[in-house]
């Protein structure tokens, strides 16, 4: 369980991890590997922040699904994240993956960017926030 202000965040056990306490560095866009989420479904997406460094750092991140694994072909956007330009900062997006396959494309920008531990998990929506006397 991940402390959230008076709640606590029960996540989901079966959640996929699509980037794990990645380092992002260096400008430039990058996809993660592909995560296999077995059957379309609608699907919240976390994207999760812990530190941030550079001369007006930016992280973009577009959610895409295939339904072949390698991406080589039937990919699409389904989604963005708002811009991320500081340290401990959380996103959310839910939305319907069609396809069996999702990944993150991610574009790094500023002077000498650095995102360190930034994690995106692909969940069941309804995951709940719960309150301190409740979980």
């Amino acid at each position: 369980m991940t402390s959230m202000g008076t709640g606590v965040q029960v996540n989901d056990a079966t959640a996929s991890n699509i980037l794990t306490g990645a380092t992002l560095n260096s400008a430039g866009t990058t996809q993660s590997t592909g995560v296999d989420l077995q059957w379309p479904r609608t699907v919240r997406f976390q994207l999760d922040t812990a530190t941030v460094t550079g001369t007006s750092p930016t992280l973009d991140v577009t959610v895409q699904a295939s339904s072949v694994s390698d991406f080589s072909s039937d990919v699409v956007d389904l989604g963005s994240f708002s811009q991320v330009t500081a340290s401990s900062t959380s996103r959310d997006l839910q939305v319907y993956v069609p396809r069996q396959y999702v990944r993150a494309a991610v574009t790094v920008g500023g002077t000498s960017p650095v995102f360190t531990g930034s994690t995106l998990v692909a969940e069941d929506p309804f995951t709940r926030l719960a309150t301190a006397d409740t979980a």
